[in-house]
């Protein structure tokens, strides 16, 4: 569940920031949304306050009425220009920690221009905004609660993320706790009810999952390209949100809406592959399994809801969440179903154990699919139910924080009793800390060790084998990984400010920051990579060897070729990326997409793909092969051989499976 920061300014927009809070309370509940830092005292140093807040949150709202930029203080100066303004310090320290920023217009405003703001706020306007209007409240609202669900990290290219409450690189902060408290509880009304929804209107353009390219597919020497078309969206009437592609890249589904005026009275059906399933009141999220690509979503009609697995309707409920989840081999399906105010999970069509409270997005399968976990509540005590077998009772569970081992035959979990956060392994628990780490522990490959972050008082450390780590005043989030042999851990972590990467426990050199998500180790454990910040230039150093600067490294993990001899990443300089392969950067782009540069299986070749001019285009091994219109966004590029890939590519309102092969 995001953590979401509301930031707005009183003189402009305390009205609109009020009514959008109300319209993601039910969603998201109130211990998931801040909208004031309320709590200052006599003393209190509001600047920490606000970094602080903001350390525990996912998103920030920036509300920009048609005052936003203009509203001045007692001597005539504008707001917006002093260091110390509340709102320029929310939005800026939340630019550059690379926290989320979705600017929210209101009051029919416009984005500010380049010239309007102070340098520290400028990179707002590379995010993509969106509008809340007087005239279709509901709907834009449940749009914005749609993407807020899903998290998109498109727009935030090399985007850190800091868990522990560390600041970002630079930022004068103090750390904050980041143990979650107990899940919030749950009723109908907080479930995904598209029924209020209407769909945008404008031309096709605003409503596509890509941007136009050229419109055919001209012959290109060396590659030979095979089509199917497998889709068709109607841009006038799908949720564009709701899209979803099944994890082999080879099936499409998404929510289309028919009639109604404004959400009212519409119906909905799910289009999966081009095929037109039932109307529905409304419809939550869709979920592909990984293996044999099953669908299920939940569905409301008659005033009760269900979930619908491979077009079958299930039982009916008063509601059902939309955490439904398919076992890793596919076969089985669990989701939490609401009768007669009690909760239950649902496995294969057989209901559990009753309980009042279930913990959100917290059922999870074992990799072996064999085994079912999840948190649960009655009579205001938390417990973590595995195959329906309670376990020790708590005072609160750590939300998302619960891991199979990869042989499935451990489990570990945070819990409070008390104030007091723990470690839960094997039905054992660990030493008490004053919080964890946001992210479940991480075990090993060899299911033998296990790894998490931890607070005590003020300082945080990694915890390894039960053994803890140096303590540092942060530990950088989704930053802890162990080598695929199981041998060695790596970690980042700062103090005063800089950034080292911790391995087996040894301190590397120190930077201004590091990137999230981009510390990986070669598949024979031999090489290790993350991305570093020094001033304001990045690089990606392997085995302690720094390589080229750049003034920005792009989202996701760089790529070690299946031998473990070669390396890619994405890299921004000045206005162009690149793909740098081996160390050399290739061609520049105006955007490289958001799908992963990927090797073939072989480690021979490199595919990925780009924009430049307008023209999206696959590049294979240098070779660029120009697409459709582009690509849809949650698609991959999978390799069949060592030399063909396939992608989802659109023309128009078709979609279709590129299959590309070099020779």
């Amino acid at each position: 569940m995001a953590k979401i920061f509301i930031s707005y300014r009183r003189q402009d927009s305390p009205g609109y920031a009020g009514r959008l809070y109300d319209g993601l309370h039910q969603e998201f509940g109130p211990d998931n949304l801040f909208i004031d830092v309320d709590t200052l005292q006599p003393g209190d140093d509001f600047v920490d306050a606000i970094t602080g807040k903001l350390s525990e949150c996912d998103v920030v709202l920036a509300v920009i009425g048609r005052r936003w930029l203009t509203v001045e203080d007692e001597q005539h100066r504008r707001r917006l220009d002093d260091e110390l303004d509340f709102v320029r310090l929310e939005i800026q320290t939340a630019l550059e920690r690379k926290i989320r920023v979705i600017p929210v217009l209101v009051e029919g405003a416009r984005m500010p221009k380049r010239e309007e703001l102070p340098a520290a706020l400028q990179g707002l306007l590379r995010r993509q905004a969106i509008e809340l209007s007087d005239t279709r409240w509901a709907y834009d609202v449940s749009r914005l609660v749609q993407n807020l669900h899903s998290r998109s990290t498109a727009a935030q290219v090399g985007g850190v993320e800091y868990g522990g409450g560390g600041p970002p690189p630079g930022a004068d902060a103090r750390p904050a706790a980041v143990a979650s408290s107990q899940s919030a509880p749950r009723s109908p009304s907080a479930q995904v009810d598209l029924s209020s929804a209407t769909t945008a209107t404008g031309d096709d353009s605003q409503q596509r999952p890509v941007l136009l390219a050229s419109s055919r597919i001209p012959h290109t020497p060396n590659i030979t390209l095979v089509q199917r078309r497998i889709a068709q969206i109607d841009y006038g009437k799908w949720l564009q949100d709701s899209l979803v592609v099944s994890p082999d890249n080879r099936h499409l589904a998404f929510i289309e809406r028919t009639g109604g005026f404004l959400g009212i009275g519409s119906s909905y059906a799910v289009i999966v592959d081009g095929a037109r399933g039932k109307e529905y009141d409304a419809l939550n999220k869709l979920t592909f399994s990984a293996v044999g690509a099953r669908l299920a979503y939940g569905a409301k009609g008659g005033g009760k809801w269900f979930v619908v697995v491979d077009g079958l309707e299930g039982k009916q409920y008063n509601g059902v969440a939309d955490d439904a989840v398919f076992s890793a081999d596919g076969r089985h399906l669990a989701y939490s179903a609401l009768s007669d105010g009690k909760w239950t999970v649902v496995f294969d069509g057989q209901e559990g154990r009753q309980y009042d409270i279930l913990a959100k997005s917290a059922l999870v399968f074992s990799p072996d699919s064999q085994h079912l976990a999840y948190g649960a509540q009655r009579n205001n005590r938390w417990t973590v139910v595995v195959d329906e077998q309670e376990g020790q009772p708590f005072d609160g569970l750590s939300a998302d924080y619960m891991a199979f081992s990869p042989n499935s035959r451990r489990l570990a979990y945070g819990a409070r009793s008390s104030t007091k956060w723990a470690v839960i392994v094997d039905g054992h628990e660990g030493q008490p800390y004053d919080g964890l780490l946001a992210g479940a522990p991480v075990f090993s490959a060899d299911s033998r060790r296990l790894a998490y972050g931890a607070l005590r008082g003020t300082r945080w450390t990694v915890v390894v084998d039960q053994r803890e780590g140096q303590q540092y005043d942060g530990v950088l989030k989704g930053g802890l990984v162990f080598s695929p042999d199981s041998r060695r851990y790596a970690y980042g972590a700062f103090n005063n400010h800089k950034w080292t990467i911790v391995v087996d426990g040894q301190e590397g050199p120190w930077y201004d920051g590091l990137a999230d998500d981009q510390l990986i180790f070669s598949p024979d454990s031999q090489h290790l990579a993350y991305g570093a910040r020094r001033d304001n230039k990045w690089t990606m150093v392997t085995d302690g060897k720094v390589g080229q600067w750049y003034d920005d490294l792009a989202a996701g993990q760089p790529a070690f070729s299946p031998n473990s001899q070669r390396l890619a990443y994405g890299a921004r300089r000045n206005e162009k990326w690149t793909a740098v392969v081996d160390g050399q950067p290739g061609q520049q782009y105006d955007i490289l997409a958001n799908t992963a540069r990927v090797f073939s299986p072989d480690s021979r070749h490199l595919a990925y793909v780009a924009k430049t001019n307008s023209r999206w285009m696959v590049v294979f091994d240098g070779t660029e092969s120009p697409l459709y219109d582009g690509i849809i966004k949650r698609g991959k590029i999978f390799f069949d051989s060592a030399d063909s890939l396939r992608l989802l590519g659109v023309s128009g309102r078709e979609v279709f499976m590129l299959t590309l092969t070099i020779s």
